[in-house]
This record gives structure tokens, sequence and C-alpha cells, in this order.
């Protein structure tokens, strides 16, 4: 499982990698981010369901990194399923900047 996920992340990062330089395919690498933070969540669940309180409560050398999981997913929520939300609620761009948000993406590598 954590091989799988490893590879996951790769993918993912090849994908934020190529997505500036072949923008005549956004929609296809908006695609991509879409599914690979679908099963980031998916990934967390799965590991909640079988850890439960020993997922984020426990020795802080391993607690540590599925509190930066869980804010890496947080984060890709936010600007990924509830900004565009809020974008399309508001009628209009949301006054805020949240590429900060996209960059938290890249600790995943640091796993």
């Amino acid at each position: 499982f954590a091989a799988f996920c490893n590879t996951i992340v790769l993918l993912n990062l090849a994908a934020m990698a190529l997505a500036p330089k072949l923008k005549g395919v956004a929609g296809i690498f908006n695609a991509v981010d879409q599914i690979l933070l679908t099963w980031y969540v998916v990934e967390l669940a799965l590991k909640f369901a079988y850890h439960r309180q020993l997922l984020f409560f426990g020795t802080c050398s391993v607690v540590w990194w599925n509190w930066l999981d869980l804010s890496i997913v947080v984060s890709g929520v936010v600007d990924q399923w509830v900004m565009p939300l809020l974008t399309m609620a508001n009628g209009d761009a949301l006054p805020i900047d949240t590429s900060f948000l996209r960059m938290l993406r890249v600790l995943r590598l640091f796993r």
C-alpha cells in the first residue's frame, strides 16, 4: 500500500512539473489533479479507518507525517474544491491568493 501511495505521489509531482510547460492540455492536468486529490482523501480516510486515534496521537516521529498529510490534503481540498465553490457563489474572483496552498502539495515528497 505504501509503495502504491508513493507511486501516486511521484505521478502527482510529474503532473505538477509538466502542467506549466504544456498549457495546451490544461484540462487534462486539471482532471488529473482532481483524481489525485480524490485519491489522497480516500487514502487518508483508509488510514484513519485502520489506525483510528493512533493516526494522529502517538509517537511524535510517526504521527508528524500523518499531520503533514492531513494539512496537505485539507489545503488541497480548500484550493481545488472549496475556493472554486466560493468563487461561483460570489460570482467573482475572491480577493485571496491561494498559490501557497498549491505549494504545500510539494511537501508530500518529503514523506
